[in-house]
Order: structure tokens, then sequence, then C-alpha cells
């Protein structure tokens, strides 16, 4: 019978530490290899492919849970903290649109498009695109899923919280137990274990409501 013996040093460290911090050291590892051997850094590429992969799989399951499990678990008169929520988004939203115009100038580009411009049809005006958006709302729960449509899930969230905020304490717990299993970075060693930081703070006692823990770093749900 074999044992599993725990990481030590800093590679305990590094597995139990912050997941940005573990991106951060993952983005410096990689420009560096990149500077040493570029094919190297080619075939490592790999890895944050599957990485991103990954993330982007979780991501509506995690959306549609988190936003469901913490509509379903809010109490009247409990503080909900939607203002530190909101800034966070806007700062996530604008810092992005930020640095990609920097970038943009920094390192300039040249797109060469194939399509013919008349094959491309924009929408005609704001009705077509308050149709799209509407349709986007009512789409199937699965499809919505599938094909990560954030508006969708959304949508489908809310209401099945509402729904769970009066079924009974059963039902609730069913939710809560599904989202706990999700803390995985505990056990260590899970190839998975991406998803385990990603953890709703409705569940855990002293944090705030409706934020995610990313490591030690509380973050916005809609950061994807």
């Amino acid at each position: 019978m074999t044992t599993h013996t725990p990481p030590s040093g800093l590679l305990k460290r590094l597995s139990q530490g912050s997941l940005v911090k573990q991106i951060l050291l993952g983005l410096v590892l990689g420009v560096l290899l990149a500077l040493v051997s570029k094919p190297a850094a080619i075939a490592v590429g790999l890895l944050g492919t599957l990485f991103v992969g990954a993330l982007k799989a979780v991501a509506p399951v995690l959306v549609l849970m988190l936003v469901m499990a913490s509509i379903a678990n809010h109490q009247q008169g409990q503080k909900t903290n939607i203002r530190p929520i909101l800034f966070l988004y806007l700062l996530g939203t604008f810092s992005a649109a930020l640095t990609a115009v920097l970038f943009s100038f920094i390192f300039p580009s040249t797109l060469h498009l194939t399509t013919a411009a008349d094959s491309i049809t924009p929408p005609s005006g704001i009705v077509e695109v308050l149709r799209g958006l509407l349709m986007s709302m009512v789409a199937n729960p699965i499809d919505a899923l599938l094909n990560a449509n954030y508006i969708g899930i959304l949508v489908w969230a809310v209401g099945l919280g509402f729904a769970l905020r009066h079924g009974n304490e059963t039902t609730k717990n069913l939710v809560n137990d599904v989202l706990q299993r999700g803390d995985l970075h505990r056990e260590g060693g899970d190839s998975f274990r991406a998803a385990g930081y990603l953890r709703p703070g409705l569940l855990d006692p002293g944090r705030r409501p409706g934020l995610i823990r990313c490591g030690a770093t509380p973050s916005c749900c809609w950061c994807w």
C-alpha cells in the first residue's frame, strides 16, 4: 500500500498559494523560457492552452451555481455588498479596455481581412440588437452552458435562485454541497484544482457575500 507524501518547501508554498500568484509566476517563467528557447516555449504553451480551456469550460457552470446559490441563500435584511461587486466589475472592465488600447499603440498590428466586406451584415438598428439580447435571455439553459451564453446563464441563475428561496432547506443544502465539493485545493494533487480556488463567499462564514475567493484575492464573479 502506497502513501501519498505531501509536497514540502517551495513546491508546497506554490501549490497552496494564491492562483493569481501562480498565474503571474507562470507568465514570468514563460517569458524567460521564450528568451532562452522559442521552440521550447511554443511546446510548453500547450499547458497554458489547456489551463485557459479548463477555466473557460468551468466558468459557465460556476457562474450558474454561484449566482443561484447567492440568491437562494440570501436572507431578508442581509447585507449584499453590491457596491464593491459593481466597483470591481467596472474597474476590471475599464482596466481591460485601457490595457487593450495601450498595447494596440505600443505594438501596432495590421490585419488582412480575407472576407469580402459585403458578406458581413451588421445590425440594422437598435431594434435588432435588442431582439438579439432578448433571444439570448430566453435561450435553452443547456445550450447557454454549452455556448457560454452568459446572458442566458444569468437569467436562468436568477430565476432558479428565486425559486429555490421558497424551497426547503434540504434543496438549498444540495446546492451548497455541490459548491463545497468544488473546494478541491484542501485535498491537493488534483489536476483540475484550478476550479477549487473559486469558492462562493456566501457559503464561507466571515467572507463577503457575492464575491468569489481566488486564492487569497477576492474578485468579482463577472471576471469571465
